[in-house]
Order: structure tokens, then sequence, then C-alpha cells
């Protein structure tokens, strides 16, 4: 039981770091750009 919560916290946590790269990552295309 422990396992799957962990689990899903790492898929959580996966994610938004995911979404949190890809925000970045246009916010320095947007600096260069400018």
């Amino acid at each position: 039981m422990r396992d799957t919560l962990f689990n899903e916290q790492q898929t959580e946590l996966y994610k938004v770091q995911k979404e949190y790269k890809k925000l970045t990552t246009m916010h320095s295309n947007y600096m260069m750009g400018a």
C-alpha cells in the first residue's frame, strides 16, 4: 500500500518537473529571442 502511494507521488513529481522544465525552456527561448 505504501509503495503505491510512493509511486503516485513520484509520478506527480515527474509530471511537475517536466512541466517546469518546459516553462523554463520557453522562457529562455523568449529571452534569447528578445
